[in-house]
């Protein structure tokens, strides 16, 4: 130790490093965390008049991210029915073999 029971001032210097070393590693894992996501596109965008009936197509387009080439597939946004059959619009993808069997479907 030096003088008057103080410690010498390098190690009081690593010392602070040891402490504020991990602070700011905890604050970039936050930042990290807590980062914002993206929004959707417009694609999600309900139109300004909605149909007033469930089961209507509002939009479709083609979707290809993670779809096998011997796959189809089609994001859509149609309306539909939540709690006592309020009506809304909600989205999902529709996904479709490029290699269907032959005969007729049920």
């Amino acid at each position: 130790m030096a003088r008057g029971g103080r410690r010498p001032r390098w190690l009081r210097a690593w010392g602070a490093v040891a402490l504020v070393v991990p602070a700011l590693l905890l604050v970039a894992a936050s930042a990290e965390i807590h980062r914002p996501t993206n929004s959707p596109d417009a694609f999600y965008r309900p139109p300004s008049r909605i149909p007033g009936r469930p089961g209507v197509l509002l939009r479709s387009e083609r979707y290809t991210r993670g779809i096998p080439k011997e796959w189809r597939a089609w994001r859509i946004l149609y309306t539909t029915t939540r709690d006592e059959n309020v009506l809304a619009v909600a989205s999902g993808v529709v996904i479709a073999s490029d290699r269907l069997p032959p005969g007729p479907r049920q």
